[in-house]
């Protein structure tokens, strides 16, 4: 008869895995989150009942992969700019910075100005968040704009607003 012992070497007390005494079974006791610890090691040892008893062990490295479980963060809410009435096109308007505690899911944001574009005036990068202006002849037709944008990770979508104010030159 074989008996199984599992010890946690991971500095917490905390109960990770469960190993059947009678067959070695492992089972994972509760959802583990990769934001919150990415790996986990154990040692697993076997002991016999003869005399004298023998007992080998070995060691267990678990991996938790990320799952798509939190939505992106934008870095500034509801942004303010100013650019002048005369700006060029492709000249740089602000930028909207994000990223994702699913680490794997950041370099998969996607940007988009979903409100707000009048005659398409701003044009956003989608995957630098970079706004542009795409059609300067159309910025004198208003004082404010109010841009609404969005950031998806895919499965979550983050918003946010950028007011850019338009200052007329001088004449």
């Amino acid at each position: 008869e074989v008996n199984y012992q599992i010890l946690n070497l991971n500095g917490s007390e905390q109960e990770i895995l469960y190993i059947s005494n009678d067959h070695g079974t492992l089972e994972i006791m509760h959802n583990l989150d990769r934001e919150h610890q990415e790996i986990y090691n154990f040692l697993i040892i076997a002991s016999d009942k003869g005399s004298p008893p023998l007992s080998t062990y070995t060691y267990l490295t678990m991996t938790v992969f990320d799952i798509n479980d939190n939505a992106p963060v934008i870095e500034s809410q509801n942004q303010h700019c100013t650019l002048i009435e005369e700006a060029a096109e492709t000249q740089f308007v602000s930028q909207v910075v994000a990223w994702d505690f699913d680490s794997s899911f950041t370099q998969n944001l996607y940007y988009s100005i979903i409100d707000g574009n009048v005659k398409n005036t701003f044009e956003i990068n989608p995957s630098s968040g970079l706004i542009r202006v795409a059609n300067p002849k159309k910025i004198f037709t208003k004082s404010l704009y109010n841009l609404n944008i969005s950031v998806s990770d895919g499965v979550f979508t983050t918003y946010t607003s950028l007011s850019i104010s338009i200052t007329p030159l001088n004449r």
